[in-house]
């Protein structure tokens, strides 16, 4: 029997195997960190109530053991490339470059990394992904066998326990017959928001050379401050900046501001005009992205904007 086949036989694949369910996907997120290192595509869908589907794609390596991937995410019409060295998260925007100034945007903080959406929690750490919705499966469902070019792997699925008021969500994986996941399904409806990702792995095993960008290159997005009543990933969105009291939110974007002009080597620290300017363009630009990171839209919002906010 394969490795595949006797995962499937554990858990019973049966809708009331919750017990056996769980164990699957452990075992799946074993068998995947056992790789060490793949190559991964996403595609998907998220949808805000009263907004239109905005659609996103990406593609890179993944080393799993090391904590290191180098993707490449594209939505909303702009492209992005994204760094990933231990806990530290490397961000570049196409359109900042040969702006003269940071091409890349460095995000270390804990409140900060989650706030970038579950798109990294998907795209560049299905390990954990697929251990932490383990308890929050409903039982799994095999669909037998299916070709996946010209692989041949197991199809199952299954619901997911609601993780927030009325959030719920299907799971569906393939995996071949080492128990390696092949190709992973996600949706999610609730709170006003909809998600559906497709992720696929290939090469598993496959040697990945990535290194954090030269850091002339790299501008500090600063962590949020605490104490406001809201959770680490709110506190890092831009619902969480605008929670901020107005003092705080001038002295958090005017830092941000100043690190991406380069103010603090150069001794041109922006004016309080410039600083206040900006500051209420970077709550409107979080009025509109609430779920959002505060800093990578800030930064964003610098970048887009680099001649007004840069003399």
């Amino acid at each position: 029997m394969s490795i595949a086949g006797a995962m499937v036989a554990g858990c019973g694949a049966s809708p009331n195997g919750n017990q056996g369910s769980q164990t699957l996907l452990v075992g799946v997120s074993s068998a995947l960190s056992a790789a060490h290192s793949f190559r991964m595509s996403v595609a998907g869908t998220v949808h805000d109530e009263g907004r239109a589907a905005q659609a996103f794609r990406g593609a890179g390596v993944v080393d799993w053991a090391s904590k290191r991937a180098d993707l490449k995410i594209v939505a909303a019409g702009q492209t992005a490339r994204l760094i990933i060295v231990g806990a530290t998260t490397y961000i570049s925007r196409t359109n900042a470059a040969g702006s003269g100034g940071p091409t890349w945007l460095r995000v270390s903080s804990a409140a900060n990394r989650p706030a970038l959406g579950g798109l990294l929690d998907v795209l560049g750490d299905p390990v954990t992904t697929l251990s932490s919705l383990s308890h929050r499966l409903l039982g799994v469902t095999s669909r037998g066998k299916t070709s996946l070019g010209d692989v041949s792997t197991t199809e199952l699925s299954g619901r997911l326990r609601a993780w927030g008021p009325g959030v719920v969500g299907t799971i569906t994986i393939w995996i071949d017959q080492e128990g390696r996941l092949r190709q992973l399904h996600l949706t999610g409806t609730g709170s006003g928001r909809s998600a559906d990702i497709t992720e696929q792995l290939s090469d598993f095993g496959t040697a990945v050379h990535v290194v954090a960008p030269p850091a002339n290159e790299v501008a500090t997005s600063q962590p949020p401050l605490g104490g406001l009543g809201l959770s680490g990933r709110q506190l890092g969105t831009c619902r969480g900046f605008l929670a901020f009291p107005a003092t705080t939110r001038l002295a958090e974007a005017s830092t941000v501001l100043n690190t991406l002009r380069g103010g603090k080597s150069s001794g041109r620290p922006a004016s309080e005009r410039l600083r206040t300017a900006f500051t209420s363009a970077a709550v409107a630009a979080c009025a509109q992205r609430p779920h959002q990171s505060w800093s990578l839209v800030i930064g964003q919002l610098y970048f887009d904007h680099r001649q007004r906010y840069s003399r």
